[in-house]
Order: C-alpha cells, then sequence, then structure tokens
C-alpha cells in the first residue's frame, strides 16, 4: 500500500472522495493543459514588434548598438576552461536567441537562426611574462 493511500485511509469517507475529486480534477486539467508549440525549422520567422522597433532603429542609425549591455568579468585564480566552454555551449544550444540574427529577405526583416555550434574562446596564455607586463 502506497504512503498517499495510506493518508487517505485515515480520512473520513465524505474527505476521502473530495480528496480523490480533486485528484482527478488536477489529473483532468493538466491533460487539456495546451503545450506550446515547438517553432517549425524554417529559414524565414518573422520579428516580433519589440524586434521590429529595434530593426527600424538599425536602419535610422546602422552600427549603433540599441539594447546591448556590456559586461567586463575579472576571474582570478584556476579557470577550468574547458567546462567554461562546456557551459557555455549549452546555453547557447539551449536558447535560440543567442544564435539569432537578422536580415532582410524579400525587402522584409527576418529572423535567422543558426545552428549550434560549440563555443570556443581564443586563449591566450600570458603565464611567461613578467606580472607587470601581463
Amino acid at each position: 500500500m502506497s504512503q498517499a493511500s495510506k493518508q487517505l485511509d485515515v480520512l473520513s469517507p465524505t474527505k476521502r472522495a473530495l480528496v480523490e475529486l480533486l485528484l482527478k480534477e488536477k489529473k483532468e486539467k493538466q491533460s487539456r493543459a495546451q503545450k506550446i508549440p515547438r517553432r517549425p525549422e524554417s529559414s524565414n520567422v518573422p520579428l516580433s514588434f519589440a524586434q521590429q522597433q529595434l530593426w527600424f532603429l538599425d536602419q535610422l542609425n546602422p552600427g549603433e548598438a540599441y539594447y546591448n549591455i556590456p559586461r567586463a568579468l575579472r576571474l582570478s585564480g584556476w579557470l577550468n576552461v574547458m567546462a567554461l566552454e562546456q557551459s557555455l555551449s549549452e546555453i547557447i544550444r539551449r536558447h535560440e536567441v543567442l544564435r539569432t540574427t537578422f536580415d532582410a529577405i524579400q525587402g522584409e526583416p527576418s529572423q535567422i537562426v543558426s545552428p549550434s555550434v560549440p563555443f570556443s574562446f581564443p586563449l591566450i596564455d600570458l603565464s611567461h611574462l613578467e606580472v607587470t607586463e601581463r
């Protein structure tokens, strides 16, 4: 006998019936819940309204970095480069927005989602230099 069944046995018949009814309704609701369908793999994906606004701003002033938030990090200690690259590769694989660029197709702006490729960055070893030169 499962733990849930044992817990139901201590309830009065009325409370047990109510709990069973609530559980049944919860199951039915979950089965009816609409799932967001996966976007079909196509090369022409229309822009959202917010993306259209950014596209328009870029057309007015090409090359400006609207909504870019630059960050610099100073890391100290030993860095597991392979773990960092694998982590960033997985994040990029899971989030299409990080692989998305914009281009005009037949005069209309569209999203181009690139396939996921492993992330790597150049590693420049400065350990052979004097501390002041690094």
